[in-house]
């Protein structure tokens, strides 16, 4: 199974650099993940800026394979509201299957039957409603915009860790999302914001899924309503019942930990001790790389 990671500099002329908590969840990622599953082939897709930051740092040997000629690439997306574009972008040109998983989202336990994953056409990290949070069909901005979707829901995928199995699906959702992030870029809305990014990424997929009838199964023992709302699983949806004892996506923690010291402490020692847990010489060269590139803020 090929598993991907994606790590883009998206502001393009500046130094790449990670805050501690981003760069210790990037470790715990793929390092743990690789204790926890080595019969799978681990890729990073980067640009030349964030590798030259991971050889700095000592850790870009972490990845079997790192790939820089696709995102070093010229493309006509505004990665001010598309910020998560370079995913399509890799996997538009990746057949299915393979997995892609968040630099921010880490395994603590070997909680995922790999051999099981062929059964299914899509693994998600999570089934969301997002009523009043993502746009609509009727939403100005992309109404005139042209997709087979029925919207029989207000549901989405969240692809913090995503399977795809079936190829068709892969590519025509890839191409779409792609599609549509280019022409609203070059549009140039005034109100053009990252929830068409989520909207592209995660509700297509969802209706892509529903277009196919698609075997769906989720990891989450819970659904998201609205921006983070935890509810019940979604009647219809199947989920391996996973929770924060078998893996953690830091998401919104990246930025409230800035503001609330004892937050940050709290994050920085459980992501460490994910990775002390499943290899104590890791957690080791993990206070090295911060060392390393903390250098740069001095």
């Amino acid at each position: 199974m090929k598993v991907i990671w994606v790590l883009e500099n998206i502001k393009k002329g500046h130094k790449f650099f990670l805050p501690e908590i981003e760069l210790l969840g990037l470790i715990a990622s793929v390092s743990n993940w690789k204790i926890l599953y080595p019969k799978t082939s681990t890729h990073l897709y980067c640009d030349s800026s964030v590798l030259e930051y991971l050889d700095k740092i000592e850790i870009s040997d972490l990845w079997e394979t790192i790939h820089t000629n696709e995102l070093d690439s010229p493309d006509l997306i505004d990665r001010n509201p598309f910020w998560a574009a370079s995913k399509i972008k890799v996997i538009k040109e990746i057949e299915a299957p393979f997995i892609i998983m968040d630099c921010d989202l880490y395994f603590k336990d070997q909680c995922l039957d790999l051999d099981s994953f062929s059964e299914f056409d899509i693994i998600t990290n999570q089934i969301e409603d997002g009523i009043g949070y993502y746009p609509t069909k009727r939403d100005s901005v992309i109404k005139d915009m042209v997709d087979p979707f029925g919207y029989k829901s207000s549901h989405a995928f969240n692809v913090a860790f995503l399977y795809i199995g079936d190829e068709r699906i892969r590519k025509e959702y890839t191409d779409l999302a792609y599609s549509w992030m280019e022409d609203l870029s070059m549009k140039n809305e005034e109100s053009l914001s990252g929830k068409y990014m989520i909207f592209c990424e995660q509700k297509m997929l969802k209706e892509f899924a529903d277009l196919y009838d698609a075997k769906i199964i989720c990891l989450a023992d819970h659904s998201i309503k609205g921006a983070e709302e935890k509810i019940p699983i979604i009647n219809g949806y199947k989920t391996l019942n996973l929770n924060d004892s078998n893996y953690v996506h830091l998401h919104r923690l990246k930025s409230r930990v800035k503001s609330n010291t004892g937050l940050f402490l709290d994050t920085r020692s459980d992501v460490i001790k994910s990775i002390y847990n499943l290899d104590k010489m890791m957690a080791k060269r993990s206070f090295s790389a911060l060392k390393l590139s903390n250098e740069d803020l001095f």
